[in-house]
């Protein structure tokens, strides 16, 4: 059985009509929750975040990170 293969986010795609970075931090935070939720992981967190990133996440009521490790 061939593998499944799920479509790009258009939305994380430079040069897409919907692109946007915004979008796709949000989406893939989103997703990263999902697999905490499921407890997939035990604490999910960025790197080299700054502040309007993570006001991002803010505003758009999701879970802050558990860490924002930066170097």
């Amino acid at each position: 059985m061939p593998p499944i293969v799920k479509p790009i986010d258009q939305r994380c795609v430079p040069g897409s009509p919907v692109y946007s970075e915004t979008e796709c931090r949000l989406a893939t935070w989103r997703a990263m929750l999902a697999l905490w939720k499921q407890g997939k992981a035990k604490a999910i967190g960025v790197a080299n975040y700054q502040i309007p990133e993570l006001a991002e996440i803010e505003s758009a009521g999701l879970t802050l990170p558990s860490v924002n490790q930066v170097s």
